[in-house]
């Protein structure tokens, strides 16, 4: 099962997600970052993320998008090779910082 955790350090709201990130988490996902201030730093730990297909590439764009566009300040952590191959082949390196 897939789910959204949610943690604020000063500034920085991390979620995480757990498990598959699909189309499933959409609407959790969209809730954990819409009751935060848009101005936020956002981080997105895919530590514990086993699989993304185009939906959860799909809402990455939505949180830039929420956060400020071209001026968000959405990082990515934590993706295994499987997952980070998934963001470089969709050039969201170019996008986001990946760490």
């Amino acid at each position: 099962m897939s789910s959204v955790n949610t943690s604020e350090n000063g500034n920085d709201v991390t979620l995480s997600i757990e498990g598959e990130f699909t189309f499933n988490i959409h609407t959790a996902f969209r809730n954990a970052y819409k009751t935060f201030d848009s101005s936020r730093h956002f981080i997105i730990d895919l530590s514990n993320t086993s699989y993304m297909d185009s939906s959860g590439l799909g809402m990455i764009i939505q949180l830039r998008d929420f956060a400020g566009g071209d001026s968000a300040q959405v990082n990515i952590t934590g993706a295994n090779e499987i997952v980070s191959q998934v963001l470089k082949v969709a050039k969201f390196d170019q996008l986001f910082t990946l760490n």
